[in-house]
């Protein structure tokens, strides 16, 4: 089923395209949500996140409206440990600009990382990202390799925050069908993104992000590395 980011196919109109896309959003707590270091509580000492992330080369594709980037198969499986349980890396893409806000700041680009526990469960990690006038020589990307697709090698801890801090809570997938649950790791800090990629990835995405959803009763907590 087609689906957009407006007009007549737009996030507004998502569930009445199909009954999976109804079925989706009504039957679950839908993500992205406005993030506040205020309102969130505490997580417990439990909910700390352990990453194994190495370099790995990924195979490159474009569906969905963005990029997407795919381990292959013969590479290491990068990992988290989240409550003692592994989650596997899947799939990278991005949105533009962000989907989640954190204090009422949008950044200019989020990084999904997707994973799944051997039970399928589904854990995404959600990366906040910012220009730098400085060039990062370790963020070698192309779009254009993406539309050939050929594939890319990335050093993953390059990708992800120096500081450990990160928002928890339970929600949707963002794009259809939006189903749930799904465990949301989102970093407080964002990284610095290379200039130049981040202006040509605005230039040939444009924008590719849900609005805001309603947080309703959940909860939503946050570690902080400093404690």
């Amino acid at each position: 089923m087609d689906w957009d980011y407006d007009g007549e196919r737009g996030p507004e109109h998502w569930k009445q395209l199909c009954p999976a896309f109804f079925e989706a959003e009504e039957g679950s707590l839908q993500s992205p949500i406005m993030l506040s270091e205020k309102t969130a509580t505490k997580a417990d000492q439990q909910k700390k996140a352990r990453f194994f992330y190495e370099t790995t080369r990924f195979s490159t594709s474009f569906y969905n409206h963005t990029v997407h980037l795919a381990p292959l198969e013969k590479e290491k499986q990068n990992k988290i440990l989240f409550d003692d349980t592994p989650f596997f890396l899947d799939d990278i893409h991005v949105h533009l600009p962000s989907e989640h806000q954190i204090d009422e700041h949008t950044f200019a680009m989020e990084i999904h990382f997707v994973h799944r526990s051997a039970q399928q469960e589904i854990l995404v990690v959600a990366v906040m990202a910012e220009k730098s006038m400085q060039e990062k020589s370790n963020q070698t990307f192309s779009l254009d390799h993406i539309k050939d697709q050929t594939q890319c090698t990335l050093v993953l801890p390059d990708w992800t925050p120096q500081s450990s801090s990160f928002f928890y809570y339970s929600g949707s997938l963002t794009t259809p069908p939006t189903k749930g649950p799904v465990n949301w790791l989102v970093f407080k800090e964002p990284i610095s993104l290379d200039a130049s990629l981040l202006n040509d990835m605005q230039q040939q995405l444009g924008k590719t992000n849900r609005p805001l959803q309603p947080i309703q009763d959940r909860s939503v907590h946050l570690y902080s590395d400093t404690e």
